[in-house]
């Protein structure tokens, strides 16, 4: 299942990546895969009301309707995600159901994303591949945790090619799935990540736990090629090692953050992971390392300041196709306001008292280049020197007239 991102956040460079990205996508497919594509913005389109055989007339179409997609209007991913994770046949296990989801993520609901994620993944594995110089890389790689697949992030149009095949290469060849630990009975642990994700060809998966106790056997499980496969370990054989604490600590960490968008309590997401930062000394959401410079850079008693500054919009992105073609002459001619620190340096000058108002004190009103008295008195000498040429222009006429 391919889902394709054409919100004008995807505009310019984006879009294109990511339609190259679904094309070289749909190459890879063999015979005996089916398929379906959807594309959303404001709204959502099934290219097949069901996923159909990858038949060379089947990609044929698909290619046609990708090509034809333009990035514009907004982005509702919510119905997208839900027909993408839609399995009308969860019975047939004859097929590994993938969905592979490309978009930037400029999404302001992950929670509510997250949710539908948790509810309704079922046995379908999630791939998001992000798209552009500025994905939302915290929605994008969470996204995928959750669907229990893996994120790839698209940056160039000269990566489309290599980042894409190592993906694919991935999706070909799932080396376990379903992994789950099974610990001794009497024994408990703390596990991440929970769940665990699937196992893929050259991306290996790193599980870190914590027990009460180092006795009996510890079984690693999952499904290899459709059959069962366990792997028994004696815990009892273990032994100390530096640094695996702090691993386990910042993968907790990270745990906790993420059941903030499953709707858990913040304040109780809060004492947790400031107590597993404070324990193991580590740097947190909450907690810092702190620098004291022993020789002060600046003055004692000099005042702060702050300002803030533009941005431009990230590289490839349309302003027209983000913010609406009405914006754009808004942004092209946007006031520039003086600053008031400025304004009050500013005196009144020769300005008439009648013109100057209470609010006006201390302002400069805009002045001419050449002062109004001036002029006036220049004025008065061009009409007396035109009045005397014209008089002397009409005596030398009638002098003549008179002669014989």
């Amino acid at each position: 299942m391919f889902v394709l991102d054409n919100s004008g956040s995807m505009g310019g460079a984006s879009i294109r990546q990511a339609k190259a990205s679904l094309l070289l996508a749909l190459d890879t497919l063999t015979s005996a895969d089916r398929f379906n594509v959807i594309r959303f913005n404001s709204t959502t389109t099934e290219l097949f009301p069901a996923p159909v055989d990858a038949t060379l007339q089947n990609i044929a179409h698909a290619k046609g309707f990708i090509s034809n997609i333009e990035a514009n209007d907004g982005t509702e991913m919510l119905p997208a995600l839900l027909a993408a994770l839609n399995d009308k046949n969860s019975a047939d296990d004859t097929y590994l159901r993938q969905v592979i989801f490309l978009t930037d993520g400029a999404v302001g609901n992950e929670a509510e994303l997250f949710a539908a994620i948790g509810e309704k993944l079922g046995r379908s594995r999630l791939f998001t591949v992000g798209i552009g110089s500025a994905p939302n890389s915290y929605f994008m790689s969470g996204a995928a945790r959750a669907g229990r697949g893996t994120f790839t992030y698209v940056g160039s149009a000269d990566e489309v090619a290599p980042r894409m095949a190592d993906l694919f290469a991935k999706l070909e060849k799932p080396v376990m799935t379903d992994l789950s630990l099974i610990l001794p009975d009497g024994v408990s642990a703390e596990s991440w990540p929970n769940p665990m994700p699937d196992l893929y060809l050259g991306e290996p998966v790193v599980v870190t736990f914590k027990t009460n106790g180092a006795q009996g056997a510890v079984a690693l499980a999952g499904n290899r090629e459709g059959q069962p496969w366990r792997q028994i370990f004696d815990l009892s054989n273990a032994y100390p090692v530096s640094g695996i604490e702090k691993l386990w600590a910042r993968n907790k960490i990270a745990a906790l953050e993420e059941s903030r968008i499953y709707g858990a309590n913040y304040d109780a997401i809060d004492d947790a992971v400031l107590k597993v930062a404070l324990d193991h000394h580590l740097t947190s959401r909450l907690t810092s390392l702190v620098a004291v410079d022993l020789e002060p850079r600046r003055p004692a008693n000099t005042l702060l300041s702050s300002s803030k500054l533009p941005l431009n919009l990230p590289e490839g992105w349309d302003f027209s196709k983000v913010f609406g073609e009405t914006n754009v002459q808004t942004e092209r001619h946007a006031r520039i306001d003086v600053p008031d620190i400025l304004l009050a340096q500013l005196r009144v000058n020769d300005a008439p008292p009648a013109m100057i108002t209470p609010g006006d004190t201390d302002l400069l009103l805009p002045q001419g280049g050449t002062a109004g008295r001036l002029l006036l008195i220049a004025g008065i000498l061009f009409l007396l020197l035109g009045s005397m040429a014209l008089m002397t222009g009409i005596g030398g006429t009638a002098a003549r007239s008179a002669r014989p």
